[in-house]
């Protein structure tokens, strides 16, 4: 057993971090925390978000540390750590799948919570036929889009529920990879590195994630296309991600390139607000609050300030999750609450309207609102026209149609294919992002 329930004594040090620790602080930190010894040694204190570890390290360490030295003996390994920090440590210790082969799978990363909404419904779709194949259809899956989006879980869920079907899978994080081989190369062992390849050649189904950290790695990308190689000409499933298309990855050689672009390339597209209210009334049912009790201002309110990636929508509820823990009573979810809640939020958008919008673009690119939704095809007006509907269809809640109704009756597939553009441009053109930048500035500080 590598949980030994046995040995724990929560209750008695509890009691005495109540008695070092003020009552606010502990009522805050400590009353929900729990405590899990490893194999007798290592003692974890497990508090409920990493915002609460950080600050209980910089403020109580030492405070914390005498208290569990007093309860559990001196000779003790203690760690302090979130829930979500110790699931990651559990699931390593106790899950050993596929044949004895470590997977390296995160398994509390799954399609059960992974939400399908529609930005990411073609990788899910991707990832339905990938576990119905008999034999690779499209070798490899190439995946992209900005961090945060959810590459990383997905390729996770892709993999569970291969293991789950009696597959060899293989998730390989980058960094991982590349300390691995660079101890062996340092050494030039060559023995060892052959054994690595011989190893990743195993498995029927290989996950990269995070591929353009390899880039301008040349030993490793020599021992990186061998292994790819393989996998491709035997018809063993590789599925890659990254955070931008094959194209632009730099530091890869052409052979690389034209392996990538051999298979299917898909793009995981920026969520709409839609999209990421889905997302977030999904996951407040998960914690037991339910959406009925929020104010749609405050919704809003949490998505717009949170909507640059998945990840960071996620740090919000875990802020909201901490805050439910403090309160007992019921609380209604009104835009005043919420505001006050992330107080450090300067700002947020939500009385930008699409005529805000226009009117501060249009002083920043010192044109007029009328020619910007015209049909002029000057250059400086059309970038200030693609930016006007992309800051539009991210800010506020109107449809690409009713959009298109604004800029002079435009078709829903021209306002689509304007905001893919500055999609595109925000990858690939510092300038474009600085822009963007600027303009959300402005709208923060407009008069409104």
């Amino acid at each position: 057993m590598i949980f030994k329930d046995k040995d724990l004594n929560k209750k008695e040090l509890l009691k005495k971090l109540s008695e070092i620790v003020d009552q606010q602080t502990f009522l805050s930190f400590f009353r929900d925390s729990n405590v899990i010894t490893f194999d007798n040694e290592i003692v974890y204190l497990i508090l409920q978000t990493s915002n609460d570890v950080k600050y209980i390290k910089k403020n109580f360490y030492e405070k914390v540390q005498a208290a569990i030295n007093h309860v559990f003996g001196i000779n003790k390994v203690i760690e302090i750590i979130s829930y979500n920090e110790f699931e990651l440590i559990s699931s390593k210790k106790n899950n050993k799948k596929n044949n004895d082969n470590d997977s390296n799978l995160n398994e509390n990363l799954n399609f059960e919570n992974y939400i399908e909404v529609d930005f990411n419904r073609d990788i899910i779709e991707l990832g339905k036929k990938i576990l119905l194949q008999n034999k690779t259809c499209y070798n490899p899956i190439f995946i992209y889009s900005p961090s945060g989006l959810g590459k990383t879980h997905f390729l996770n869920a892709l993999g569970n529920k291969l293991v789950n079907k009696q597959k060899k899978v293989c998730y390989i994080n980058p960094d991982q990879f590349i300390k691995r081989i660079t101890q062996f190369l340092i050494n030039s062992d060559q023995e060892k590195l052959a054994e690595i390849i011989e190893y990743y050649k195993n498995f029927d189904y290989l996950l990269f994630d995070d591929i353009q950290q390899f880039g301008s790695k040349t030993a490793t990308l020599n021992i990186l296309f061998n292994i790819i190689n393989f996998s491709i000409e035997n018809e063993k499933q590789i599925v890659i991600a990254s955070d931008k298309s094959p194209d632009l990855l730099g530091g890869f050689e052409e052979r690389f390139i034209t392996r990538f672009q051999g298979g299917i390339t898909q793009e995981l597209s920026t969520p709409s607000l839609n999209d990421l209210m889905i997302i977030f009334k999904t996951k407040l049912k998960k914690l037991d609050i339910d959406p009925i009790d929020w104010e749609d201002e405050a919704i809003k309110f949490i998505v717009r300030n949170h909507s640059s990636s998945i990840r960071k929508l996620e740090g919000a509820i875990n802020k909201i999750e901490w805050n439910k823990q403090k309160n007992i009573q019921n609380v209604k979810y009104t835009y005043n609450v919420v505001s006050q809640m992330f107080s450090t939020i300067s700002k947020d958008n939500k009385k930008a309207t699409p005529e805000t919008i226009l009117e501060v673009v249009a002083k920043y690119y010192k044109v007029q609102k009328n020619d910007i939704v015209g049909k002029s095809r000057k250059k400086e007006l059309a970038l200030a026209r693609h930016i006007s509907m992309w800051m539009i269809r991210n800010l506020t809640n109107l449809s690409y149609k009713e959009i298109g109704k604004m800029f002079k009756g435009r078709d829903h597939t021209t306002i689509m294919a304007s905001i893919k553009k500055i999609d595109y441009l925000i990858k690939v053109n510092e300038i474009v992002k600085n822009t963007l930048k600027s303009i959300k500035e402005e709208l923060n500080d407009f008069n409104f």
